[in-house]
């Protein structure tokens, strides 16, 4: 299946990160694609603007710098993506890892193809928190929200949403960590979006890595 070699394909990555390099690396050669590597935002600096806000959805404490440089990363490559003539985009994060034989990434895109039109299709998450299995298929999952955002392929329709929720959330005073603006766009914009029911069964972010997000060392139990 040429879906992937036919639609841009980017990774969300910072240069000074250089022990990641290798994942992207090895990511691009097992999947025999061509990853554009976008360099991602820096958080600090842009928390030193006065009017940007802080406020986290959810929890007493601000959102992180790292969360907010996250954030405004995927919403930057999907704005300059809406200046294009493409139909979809898959956005990477550096520290994406796949766990699956490459066969069964592009069987899973097929397989979603067959299902009622989606907007958003995750490759893996770290944790589906609200979701159905699809009665066709059970292998894939409705998903409402959930946590890891470091695969996903967007169409048109999901990146224009992801771009409104994003300034919707800024004028109403939140920094919305990227899991939270995906979930929030999918529920407020009232998107299709799938993902492996077994979320980490094809991609997963690499284990024993400091989260550049939330500073803290990920491992899985």
């Amino acid at each position: 299946m040429d879906f992937l070699k036919n639609i841009p394909v980017v990774v969300i990555h910072r240069k000074e990160n250089i022990e990641r390099d290798i994942f992207i690396d090895t990511f691009e050669k097992r999947m025999g694609l061509e990853i554009q590597r976008i360099e991602g935002m820096d958080g600090k600096e842009l928390c030193k603007q006065n009017d940007l806000p802080r406020k986290h959805p959810r929890e007493p404490t601000p959102t992180s710098e790292g969360n907010i440089g996250c954030t405004f990363s995927h919403v930057g490559i999907y704005e300059t993506f809406l200046t294009t003539n493409f139909d979809y985009i898959l956005v990477l994060e550096d520290d994406v890892e796949l766990v699956c034989e490459p066969s069964d990434i592009y069987d899973y895109i097929e397989n979603s193809f067959a299902l009622p039109h989606w907007d958003l299709l995750f490759l893996g998450v770290n944790e589906i928190v609200e979701g159905t299995k699809v009665e066709e298929y059970p292998l894939i999952s409705y998903v409402k929200r959930f946590w890891g955002t470091h695969a996903v392929i967007a169409t048109r329709k999901g990146a224009e949403a992801i771009v409104r929720e994003f300034r919707q959330s800024i004028a109403s005073g939140y920094a919305l960590p990227a899991d939270w603006l995906y979930s929030f766009t999918i529920q407020h914009q009232e998107l299709v979006a799938y993902a492996p029911s077994d979320p980490r069964t094809c991609v997963q972010q690499k284990e024993g890595l400091v989260s550049t997000c939330t500073g803290k060392l990920r491992l899985y139990t």
